[in-house]
């Protein structure tokens, strides 16, 4: 990540997620710095309790499509009420919000946006021919060349759907392509959590401002765990 972008001052950005109308709480024992080898991070600047609450995102304030249809979006309501499958329908969605929504009229959600790393990540889906031909034989190899071909089988599929994006077919944006349609899957892929909202019914994919930032050391492997909790309390 830190390759794939110049990143922003972290102080603001914590602020900014802080107030409404995103209103995550963040432990004030938590900062976001670079690391060894200059990846960014959460960090701790001092021993906190176990069992302590590190991050509160209220439930309004996570991206999925039941609160893009909550905030009556008409824009992707199609998009997000529709039959799409739930990663094909967030892509769109991430999408809209980055290029067409948070530059007109910003979102809630836009203070993150700007956030997340715009450039190639290191993922199956993005590995370079030149990374391909020195792992060929493996099973990496295998399943990055069947996720590749699935990300261009899918991309054609929208692609050919009269799917209505505001008043623009989906197809007619500048923005749709297949490599930002391969970012969007990446940004899911890495940065969204599975969550159920609701007893019984199914999980679904949420991005959680700031959360979505916390890595993990392989030498010390923390205890984090993540839930819903109902009730009106975030």
């Amino acid at each position: 990540e830190a390759a794939a972008r110049k990143k922003p001052s972290m102080a603001p950005y914590i602020q900014r997620v802080h107030a409404p109308p995103l209103s995550v709480f963040v432990h004030p024992g938590l900062e976001i710095k670079d690391g060894r080898g200059g990846e960014r991070g959460i960090f701790v600047k001092h021993d906190i309790p176990c069992g302590e609450v590190l991050v509160r995102v209220p439930s309004r304030s996570l991206f999925t499509l039941d609160t893009l249809l909550e905030d009556d979006n008409a824009a992707l309501r199609t998009v997000v009420s529709g039959e799409l499958r739930e990663d094909d329908a967030l892509s769109i969605a991430l999408l809209y919000e980055r290029f067409e929504h948070s530059s007109e009229t910003p979102s809630k959600w836009a203070p993150h946006m700007k956030m997340l790393p715009t450039g190639r990540l290191l993922n199956a889906i993005n590995l370079s021919p030149t990374a391909l031909q020195c792992i060929q034989g493996s099973s990496l190899y295998a399943l990055s060349c069947r996720q590749k071909q699935q990300v261009i089988s899918d991309y054609e599929e929208l692609n050919a759907l009269p799917l209505m994006v505001g008043d623009t077919r989906l197809s007619g944006y500048v923005w749709w392509s297949v490599e930002n349609y391969r970012w969007a899957l990446t940004m899911i892929h890495s940065r969204f959590i599975s969550i159920s909202t609701q007893p019984g019914a199914p999980p679904r994919k949420a991005m959680a401002p700031f959360f979505d930032l916390f890595n993990h050391s392989c030498a010390t492997p923390p205890a984090l765990t993540h839930c819903f909790v109902a009730g009106g309390r975030a």
